[in-house]
Protein backbone atom coordinates (compact mmCIF):
# COMPACT_ATOMS: atom_id res chain seq x y z
CA UNK A 1 0.00 0.00 0.00
CA UNK A 2 2.78 2.46 0.79
CA UNK A 3 4.13 1.81 -2.71
CA UNK A 4 1.00 3.40 -4.17
CA UNK A 5 0.18 6.08 -1.63
CA UNK A 6 3.58 6.88 -0.14
CA UNK A 7 4.51 6.66 3.52
CA UNK A 8 1.64 8.11 5.52
CA UNK A 9 1.17 8.49 9.26
CA UNK A 10 -1.39 5.69 9.41
CA UNK A 11 1.35 3.06 8.95
CA UNK A 12 2.20 3.51 12.63
CA UNK A 13 -0.96 1.62 13.59
CA UNK A 14 0.97 -1.63 13.14
CA UNK A 15 2.70 -1.01 16.48
CA UNK A 16 -0.55 -1.76 18.28
CA UNK A 17 0.57 -5.38 17.96
CA UNK A 18 3.48 -4.58 20.30
CA UNK A 19 1.18 -3.94 23.27
CA UNK A 20 0.87 -7.64 24.23
CA UNK A 21 4.66 -7.90 24.06
CA UNK A 22 5.00 -5.03 26.55
CA UNK A 23 2.64 -6.74 28.98
CA UNK A 24 4.53 -10.02 28.59
CA UNK A 25 7.90 -8.32 29.15
CA UNK A 26 6.66 -6.41 32.18
CA UNK A 27 5.54 -9.62 33.87
CA UNK A 28 8.92 -11.22 33.16
CA UNK A 29 10.94 -8.57 35.03
CA UNK A 30 10.21 -10.00 38.49
CA UNK A 31 10.65 -13.59 37.32
CA UNK A 32 14.23 -12.78 36.27
CA UNK A 33 15.33 -11.27 39.59
CA UNK A 34 17.86 -14.09 40.01
CA UNK A 35 19.49 -12.94 36.77
CA UNK A 36 20.11 -9.20 37.24
CA UNK A 37 21.80 -8.69 33.86
CA UNK A 38 18.78 -10.14 32.06
CA UNK A 39 16.38 -8.08 34.22
CA UNK A 40 18.26 -4.89 33.37
CA UNK A 41 18.33 -5.80 29.69
CA UNK A 42 14.56 -6.46 29.70
CA UNK A 43 13.92 -3.15 31.47
CA UNK A 44 16.01 -1.22 28.93
CA UNK A 45 14.30 -3.09 26.08
CA UNK A 46 10.88 -2.24 27.50
CA UNK A 47 11.68 1.46 27.90
CA UNK A 48 13.34 1.95 24.52
CA UNK A 49 10.68 -0.01 22.62
CA UNK A 50 7.91 1.91 24.40
CA UNK A 51 9.00 5.06 22.58
CA UNK A 52 8.06 3.74 19.15
CA UNK A 53 4.34 3.12 19.87
CA UNK A 54 4.14 6.55 21.53
CA UNK A 55 5.57 8.26 18.45
CA UNK A 56 3.51 6.13 16.09
CA UNK A 57 0.36 6.62 18.17
CA UNK A 58 0.86 10.36 17.82
CA UNK A 59 1.27 9.93 14.07
CA UNK A 60 -1.95 7.90 13.80
CA UNK A 61 -3.84 10.56 15.76
CA UNK A 62 -2.45 13.22 13.43
CA UNK A 63 -3.58 11.11 10.45
CA UNK A 64 -7.08 10.78 11.91
CA UNK A 65 -7.16 14.56 12.44
CA UNK A 66 -6.57 15.17 8.75
CA UNK A 67 -2.79 15.11 8.17
CA UNK A 68 -2.91 12.59 5.34
CA UNK A 69 -0.20 13.81 3.00
CA UNK A 70 2.58 11.25 2.54
CA UNK A 71 5.96 11.85 4.19
CA UNK A 72 7.62 10.58 1.05
CA UNK A 73 6.51 8.78 -2.06
CA UNK A 74 8.06 5.63 -3.44
CA UNK A 75 8.85 5.83 -7.12
CA UNK A 76 10.77 2.79 -8.30
CA UNK A 77 13.49 3.48 -10.83
CA UNK A 78 12.08 3.22 -14.29
CA UNK A 79 14.20 1.34 -16.79
CA UNK A 80 14.40 2.87 -20.18
CA UNK A 81 13.62 0.72 -23.17
CA UNK A 82 11.46 -1.76 -21.24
Amino acid sequence: MSGRLGVTRVLGIAHILWLPMFVWLAFRLDARAAEPALSHWLAVLLVTNALSPIIDGTDVLRYLNGERAPHCAWHPARSEGV
